[in-house]
């Protein structure tokens, strides 16, 4: 095998250990960290350290049947993702309904035959409004969570 596949499977092989906190912790003293130690490493607020994770020395086989096992933490990102989309989805639907809502009252709101603009306009901003706070709430989540992803895999 080429070498530089070689490493990049095994740098693969270790991020992965980490990412399913299959390591072991290497201690660091506070004031013996760099700042740019401080990049590569981890901190952990029970012990108030700052450590290394050095992953277990596992076989290929071990890896391969790890590999078929879902992560334990997937379910939380898959539970936070849901609830990005029904923000989303939310949003979406009060959009649509305020249009509906806006040509039905615009057309039967009023106590004459006219289209009444006034209505229809006020509950199309309204339902624009709302919409749009759902949005941003759904995005400002998924955003949430891609950050705590990076994060995690630092």
């Amino acid at each position: 095998m080429v070498e530089k596949v070689k490493e990049y499977l095994e740098k693969a092989k270790k991020e992965e250990l980490i990412r399913r906190g299959l390591y072991e912790k290497k201690y660091y003293d506070s004031q013996d960290v760099t700042i740019e130690m401080r990049q590569k490493l981890k901190y952990d607020n029970e012990n108030d350290k700052f450590y290394e994770p050095i992953p277990y020395d596992i076989t290929d086989e071990e890896f391969q049947l790890l590999l078929r096992i879902p992560a334990l933490n997937d379910n939380q990102e898959k539970e936070s993702e849901t609830i990005s989309t029904i923000f989303y989805t939310v949003g979406t639907f009060i959009f649509i309904i305020g249009f509906i809502a806006g040509i039905i009252l615009g057309a039967y709101g009023s106590y004459n035959e006219e289209f009444s603009w006034g209505v229809a306009f006020g509950i199309w901003v309204a339902s624009f409004i709302y919409g749009i706070i759902f949005i941003g709430f759904g995005k400002i989540i998924a955003l949430l969570n891609e950050i705590k992803n990076a994060i995690k895999n630092r």
